[in-house]
């Protein structure tokens, strides 16, 4: 699997040909399994949501979310580029899920795999 962001991430698998393709060409890559977790505590949360709608309000108002690009590109769950509460959303559906007993990754709750 292999995606690439706006701010010139690369999503895709560990130790993957997606992985070695970020490395060669320099930019950035994101394991799949960090996708929603926003403060690297390898859980997807409440925290994680609440983390991300403060770093929407606070991009919104200055321009900068006061996150990494990294985190940024963690917080958009759904591929759609943007931060938001939709992306806030999922994980607090993906939360209750895991609770509920679920196995799947967050990436592939969100797109049904």
């Amino acid at each position: 699997y292999l995606y690439t962001t706006p701010d010139a991430f690369v999503r895709g698998i560990a130790n993957s040909s997606a992985k070695s393709l970020a490395y060669d060409t320099g930019v950035g890559f994101l394991e799949l399994e960090q996708l929603g977790d926003c403060n690297g505590d390898t859980a997807v949360n409440s925290s994680d949501a609440a983390i991300l709608l403060y770093a929407a309000a606070q991009e919104g108002v200055t321009g900068e979310s006061g996150c990494s690009a990294l985190q940024e590109c963690a917080m958009d769950v759904d591929g759609s580029g943007t931060m938001n509460a939709v992306d806030a959303a999922w994980m607090l559906k993906y939360a209750a899920y895991k609770g509920s007993g679920g196995t799947m990754g967050l990436y592939g709750y969100v797109n049904n795999l």
